[in-house]
């Protein structure tokens, strides 16, 4: 007999369904291989300060964001951080050498923890931009949860190209959803520091 589905921590963004199963309390996280993975717990009031926090407990100096990213989370980040916008002047050479990335996401899975950024997405970038820094703060609102792989695979369009925080593809645990025919999809296995942090109480900005 099958488990009952865990109680909702969040109503559904505009455009999702309602989570088939999910989380009460803390998100899942992500069976990150090869990678130091941290989830914090946080409201819209605390997001920058938590933002901060993780930003000055790795001594970032230096910190690539999308040319969208909200503003606010950035309001408390130390004076001394040099902000490198998502652009031409942000070459691959410059981006491996910042310490730190803040990128949003598209959506994440509920009953896996694994998280999609769409290439281009609102407050994603491109894929280099949540790849190439060696610490990646990811802000995930609760919001931006859908139920199982089914529910991802139905709102991930699959012309825009996606890239997974999950296990790698060759791990026995349930990984990335299996894309749609055409889709672009990479999983992320580099070592790195992986920090998600979880917005709950309300609800994210429109994302693509």
């Amino acid at each position: 007999m099958p488990a009952p589905a865990a109680p909702a921590f969040g109503a559904p963004a505009p455009g999702m369904p309602a989570p088939a199963s999910s989380v009460s309390g803390d998100w899942p996280v992500p069976r990150a291989a090869g990678r130091a993975v941290a989830v914090h717990r946080t409201t819209p009031r605390g997001l920058a300060h938590v933002i901060a926090d993780l930003v000055s407990g790795h001594a970032a100096s230096s910190v690539a964001v999308p040319a969208d990213v909200p503003r606010e989370w950035l309001s408390a980040l130390p004076a001394a951080t040099a902000l490198r916008s998502e652009g031409p002047s942000l070459t691959p050479g410059l981006l491996g050498a910042t310490d730190a990335a803040i990128t949003g996401c598209a959506l994440a899975v509920a009953e896996t923890g694994d998280i999609a950024l769409v290439d281009g997405g609102t407050s994603q970038g491109g894929e280099a931009l949540s790849r190439l820094p060696g610490h990646h703060i990811c802000v995930l609102y609760a919001t931006e949860a859908v139920g199982g792989p089914a529910d991802a695979r139905r709102l991930l369009a699959p012309d825009r190209a996606v890239t997974w925080i999950t296990a790698p593809a060759t791990a026995t645990a349930t990984t990335a959803p299996t894309p749609r025919r055409g889709a672009r999809t990479r999983t992320r296995t580099r070592t790195r520091t992986l920090d998600v942090v979880f917005v709950t109480g309300t609800q994210a900005p429109d994302r693509p």
